[in-house]
C-alpha cells in the first residue's frame, strides 16, 4: 500500500529482510489466498445468478402447446427483415400449425 511505503511500516521492513526462497514462499502463500478468494467470488456470482433466475421466473407463465395448435412462427435469422420497413419489419412470418413429428 502507498502509505506502507511513505510511512514505513513493520510489513515493508520485513520484506527487505528477508530472502529470495522465503519471498518465493510468501508469495505463493499470496497466490493460494488469491485463488480461494476468486473461487469465493465465483461460488457468490453462481448465488446471484440463481436468485436473479428465481425472481425473473415467479413472473414466467410456462405454456404448454398441442398438436394443432395455431401459434407465430418466429423470424430468427437477423438480415432477413425487409429493407422497406427497416426497424418496423414484422418479427413474425404467419400462423403455424403444431403438427406431429415422426420419431
Amino acid at each position: 500500500m502507498p502509505w506502507e511505503i511513505n510511512i514505513g511500516s513493520r510489513r515493508v521492513q520485513f520484506q527487505n529482510d528477508l530472502t529470495a526462497d522465503e519471498y518465493l514462499a510468501l508469495m505463493n502463500i499470496n497466490t493460494d489466498d488469491l485463488m480461494e478468494l476468486q473461487l469465493w467470488a465465483l461460488e457468490k456470482i453462481k448465488e446471484n445468478k440463481a436468485k436473479v433466475a428465481r425472481a425473473h421466473n415467479k413472473k414466467v407463465k410456462p405454456k404448454n402447446f398441442q398438436v394443432g395448435d395455431l401459434v407465430w412462427e418466429l423470424v430468427l435469422i437477423v438480415g432477413t427483415k425487409d429493407p422497406a420497413y427497416g426497424k418496423w419489419s414484422p418479427n413474425w412470418h404467419r400462423p403455424y400449425r403444431i403438427v406431429e413429428t415422426a420419431p
